[in-house]
C-alpha cells in the first residue's frame, strides 16, 4: 500500500510500543523504505532504545553466515542455563516426550538449550518416562515411543557434536537481528529469552 509519509505517521503514532519494536525486530525488512523511516522516527521520539533501530538495520542488510555463526558461538559461551557451569559449549536439542492412557497419546518436544551433561540427562528422564508411560495407547502409543528413543538417543550423546545443532541454528536465526543488536550486553540464556520473548 503506497502512503505517504505524513499518512504513515498519523499510523504508527496509533501504535503501542510493543508493535513498533516488533516492527523494528522483526518485521523491518518488509517495510516499504518510508515506512522504516517513520519507524525510526517513532522510536526516536519515543524515546525508546536505540538498539532497535540498530536491529531494523541489521535486519535489512542481512547477517552474513559469518557473523550468524560468530553470534551463536557468543551464545554457546553463555553459563548452562541447567546447572550454571560455563565448562561446556551450550548446544540445543529437543528430546520428545510421549504419554499414553489406552486411546490418547500426547507428545511433547520441548527444546533443550543447555551444556552436553545437562541435555543428556534430559534426553535420559526423558527415555526413562516414556518407557514407563509411552506404551499404553492404541495404536500410537508403541509407535510414538520407539520413535522417541531414536529423537532422545541423539541428544542423550550431545556430547559428540562439536558444532551447533540445527536446532541451534533454527532456534538463534529468526531473533538473530534482535540478538545481535544486544549481544554485548546479554549476559546469559535468560537474558537472552527476554530479548526474544519480551512480555
Amino acid at each position: 500500500m503506497d502512503m505517504n509519509k505524513d499518512t504513515l505517521r498519523e499510523h504508527y503514532k496509533k501504535l503501542p510500543n510493543e508493535d513498533i519494536e516488533r516492527l523494528a525486530n522483526y518485521e523491518a525488512n518488509e517495510l516499504s523504505p518510508e515506512a522504516l523511516d517513520v519507524v525510526k522516527e517513532e522510536i526516536q521520539r519515543r524515546g525508546l532504545s536505540d538498539e532497535f533501530n540498530v536491529a531494523a538495520d541489521i535486519q535489512i542488510r542481512r547477517l552474513s553466515e559469518e557473523e550468524q555463526g560468530e553470534l551463536i558461538r557468543k551464545i554457546s559461551i553463555f553459563p548452562c542455563p541447567i546447572c550454571g557451569r560455563k565448562q561446556n559449549y551450550l548446544n540445543a536439542f529437543n528430546i520428545m516426550i510421549v504419554k499414553s492412557f489406552i486411546i490418547v497419546t500426547t507428545i511433547e518436544k520441548p527444546l533443550i538449550i543447555a551444556c552436553p551433561d545437562c541435555i543428556s540427562a534430559s534426553a535420559k528422564n526423558a527415555l526413562i518416562k516414556n518407557l514407563f508411560l509411552g506404551w499404553w495407547g492404541i495404536p500410537w502409543g508403541p509407535i510414538r515411543t520407539i520413535h522417541s528413543i531414536f529423537v532422545n538417543l541423539r541428544a542423550l550423546n550431545s556430547e559428540k557434536h562439536n558444532s551447533p545443532t540445527r536446532e541451534f541454528i533454527e532456534f538463534v536465526k529468526p531473533h538473530s537481528a534482535a540478538i545481535k543488536a544486544r549481544i554485548e550486553r546479554i549476559k546469559d540464556l535468560n537474558e537472552l529469552l527476554d530479548v526474544i520473548y519480551p512480555d
